[in-house]
């Protein structure tokens, strides 16, 4: 088993970077670094156009910036995706029902 992402690699982008917290608040619009604290320490999750802006900050891909975040989201829909097909294998009259179910089975199936 793979082991276990952190929540973020916010810190380690912006500290390879070389920027402060500081300066990587003004990129985001903030003024002051307290949000930015509190993503590098897991205490919040960034809204999607903060994630967004660390994605243009740092060119990285949010699912690679927020692993952790992007694992967790994606563990619970694979789960809710499971439940889903289960319960549209019955359901034959919905004319969408073969594409439906071919998108329920990849996302059950690349885990």
């Amino acid at each position: 088993m793979a082991s276990q992402r952190l929540p973020n690699y916010l810190k380690s982008r912006r500290k390879k970077s070389g920027f402060t917290q500081r300066e990587i608040a003004f990129l985001l619009g903030c003024n002051a670094p307290g949000k930015v604290t509190r993503y590098e320490r897991f205490k919040g999750k960034p809204s999607l156009p903060t994630a967004f802006s660390f994605q243009v900050i740092f060119g990285e891909c949010c699912s690679v910036l927020l692993a952790g975040v992007f694992d967790e989201a994606r563990q619970k829909v694979e789960k809710r995706a499971q439940v889903l097909l289960e319960k549209l294998k019955h359901h034959k009259s919905d004319p969408h029902l073969d594409s439906k179910l071919k998108l329920l089975l990849k996302l059950t199936n690349d885990q």
